[in-house]
């Protein structure tokens, strides 16, 4: 699927909590480096809510190093916690 208009439809998609068609939206994006660290945050909330929990911590390890790559520390340590807490639960 096209990067940068399924991003638009997926991050739209998101705004409406459409979460089963961000997931599917934001899943299929070719390539997928085109996603920016929110948008892989995006996708991991989306594939939680929608039952896919490995897909969801797969999104927030590469959120966490896309946050790293733009020195966003914070936000990259906060995708590692989401991935242990999701750990937690299972």
């Amino acid at each position: 699927m096209g990067g940068s208009s399924a991003v638009a439809r997926g991050r739209d998609a998101g705004r409406r909590l459409a979460w089963a068609d961000a997931y599917r939206l934001l899943s299929r994006v070719d390539p997928p480096e085109s996603l920016t660290g929110e948008d892989l945050e995006l996708l991991a909330a989306a594939a939680y809510l929608v039952g896919e929990v490995a897909d969801c911590r797969q999104a927030l390890q590469r959120a966490h190093q896309a946050h790293l790559r733009n020195g966003d520390v914070h936000r990259a340590a906060r995708c590692l916690f989401w991935v242990a807490f999701t750990l937690l639960l299972q």
